[in-house]
């Protein structure tokens, strides 16, 4: 995700002579970019915006910015030209001022491409995550084989481990006194890093109260959905992009693997074949079944001859 740091590197904000008067909370991600310049709108904020602004009509600048941040707000931007605004480093949330006049509309431009670049690419990430697990599930893979590929999306070591801690497939990891190691990281009931001797991110494996292991990736997951995401001329990489959005990324992964997979093969293989045998020849059932299920994948930019072969 976006942080208020990388907004600052961007060259448009560079161009406005930013100085940073709060450095507190430079790291936190944004989710939008909100323009005001009055106080009394700071109850239309959602949370993890950044707030671009001129102070034209506010006369309380600590308790306009205080109000922000106890909205949710992500950062503050100031235009300035004149240096009058006055000392907030204690305030609790990010504070630039820019000492050039500046286009907010070229700022927030550049960042809603920035935002809406990232969820499309989440959402492309997403759907080549259903597409390989689906595929997995079709050819009966094993555990190993699953395991490799889900370390290849995340380009991390990963490890799959019963309830008593052993490993039984693995990809790059490093496995040295494992079970030891994994006795003192707890068990979440959610996708998470749990607290414990060694900062892994898991996420558990099996039905509610029947969890018979979790899948743990012992590593920091530095790329975000492994593309280097362009944030300008002169910022290359994000560093760090992981932070907020690991967890996310692996749940996807195992819903993926444990639900998406095995709920087309009830629907079409199981309940939708089903019914059309018992209107229909056997044959004829499973060539209908066959079509159906390759244009329940033809959005995903196939022609034709591809949904007969997914057929």
């Amino acid at each position: 995700m976006l942080t208020v740091n990388e907004v600052l590197q961007l060259p448009v904000v560079q161009a406005g002579d930013p100085q940073v008067l709060c450095a507190e909370g430079l790291e936190a991600e944004l989710r939008w970019v909100h323009v005001t310049e009055s106080s009394e709108n700071t109850e239309l904020l959602l949370g993890r915006e950044l707030v671009l602004t001129t102070l034209r009509n506010v006369h309380d600048v600590p308790g306009f910015i205080t109000a922000l941040r106890t909205a949710g707000a992500s950062g503050v931007i100031i235009e300035d030209t004149t240096g009058s605004v006055p000392e907030v480093q204690d305030l609790g949330l990010p504070v630039i001022v820019l000492r050039r006049r500046t286009r907010f509309v070229a700022i927030t431009e550049v960042i809603h491409q920035l935002l809406v670049a990232q969820q499309l690419e989440a959402v492309q990430f997403s759907r080549t995550v259903h597409e390989i697990y689906t595929e997995l599930s079709l050819t009966e893979a094993d555990e190993a084989h699953i395991v490799a590929r889900t370390a290849g999306l995340l380009s991390a070591p990963v490890v799959l481990e019963d309830v008593r801690h052993r490993v039984l497939a693995h990809a790059d990891a490093h496995l040295e006194n494992w079970i030891n190691r994994s006795k003192f990281v707890g068990y979440l009931e959610h996708t998470g890093r749990a607290t414990g001797a060694e900062n892994w991110l898991q996420t558990p494996v099996g039905a509610a109260r029947r969890r018979w292991g979790r899948l743990i990736v012992p590593a920091e997951l530095a790329v975000v959905l492994g593309v280097p995401l362009a944030l300008g001329a002169h910022v290359s990489d994000v560093a760090g992009g992981w932070q907020g959005s690991d967890a996310k990324l692996v749940a996807q992964v195992v819903t993926a693997l444990l639900v998406v997979g095995p709920v087309e093969e009830l629907a079409f293989r199981g309940y939708l074949l089903g019914r059309l045998r018992g209107l229909m020849r056997p044959g004829w059932a499973v060539l209908l079944q066959g079509l159906l299920f390759g244009l329940w994948h033809f959005p995903r930019n196939q022609d034709v001859l591809q949904v007969l072969v997914t057929a």
